[in-house]
């Protein structure tokens, strides 16, 4: 598969999600997932970790807060925190299987 494949990593995933950030620069402990699970805790937000594959290798990602702030006037307006990539100018692969996966 050429391209890079962008899509959320499932918890079991963290792990290499973690291996990415201590050789990447400049990977910090505040890129760990268990930082960014204590900031999901105290914030009270979800945590989404987006992680970019090139042919199934892990080589980068964003790791996003949501929430879902209260009713204004009878409607509910999500909000999300988005910091590296832009999935807006990313496209969901017509081959793919899996619901939730994209290329850029």
């Amino acid at each position: 598969m050429d391209g890079i494949e962008v899509r959320e990593l499932l918890p079991s995933e963290y792990k290499e999600w973690d291996l990415l950030v201590e050789k990447a620069q400049p990977g910090t402990l505040f890129h760990t997932s268990e930082w960014l699970e204590i900031c999901r805790d105290v914030l009270s937000k979800d945590l989404r970790i987006y992680g970019c594959f090139r042919n199934g290798e892990l080589v980068g990602g964003c790791p996003l807060f949501t929430f879902m702030p209260k009713k204004s006037m009878g409607i509910n307006q999500g909000m999300m925190h988005k910091s590296y990539i832009d999935l807006r100018s990313c496209k969901q692969h017509p081959s793919s299987a899996t619901p939730g996966h994209l290329y850029i």
